[in-house]
């Protein structure tokens, strides 16, 4: 039986971009890049190599500083290095929500017994990008072998 960390991991790092967007809408695929890649191996195989069963938390799709940078939700690349010991080179930006997070995390009782129990993740895991309006793109994921298809809501 594979692992958590296994699952997320192939999950996560086979995310493909996709093609058919509305004008004017662009996305950040972190997954893309090697080095997230390997940030998002070492940070499920860290906190996740496990098959206990976990309380999921859905966030919305993640911001361009934080998941949309690291690959890791709700974590931006310093929470990523000081708060779950996961060295990158993504520089010293800090964002809002993985503050947030990271401080209540710390209040549960760090990390570990957070991850133990708990998967904070995005509905959509890639950061969309729009100059005009807000919009919000939802997948369902009922596996992590089988997308479905996307839902386009306009805020």
């Amino acid at each position: 039986m594979s692992t958590f960390a296994e699952k997320a991991i192939k999950y996560f790092t086979n995310l493909k971009t996709l093609v058919n967007l509305p004008p004017g809408i662009d996305i950040a695929n972190p997954y893309e890049s090697k080095e997230v890649k390997g940030l998002v191996r070492k940070f499920f195989g860290k906190y996740f190599n496990d098959n206990n069963k976990r309380i999921f938390i859905w966030g919305i799709n993640p911001g361009r500083f934080g998941g949309g940078l690291t690959g890791i939700s709700f974590t931006d690349p310093v929470s990523l290095r000081n708060e779950c010991g996961v060295e990158n080179n993504l520089g010293t930006h800090k964002e809002l929500s993985s503050k947030f997070i990271y401080k209540f995390i710390n209040e549960f009782g760090g990390v570990e017994n957070f991850y133990k129990r708990y998967f904070i993740t995005a509905i959509y895991p890639l950061a969309l990008l729009k100059k005009t309006e807000k919009i919000i793109i939802i997948t369902i994921q009922p596996s992590y072998s089988t997308p479905l298809p996307h839902i386009l809501l306009r805020l």
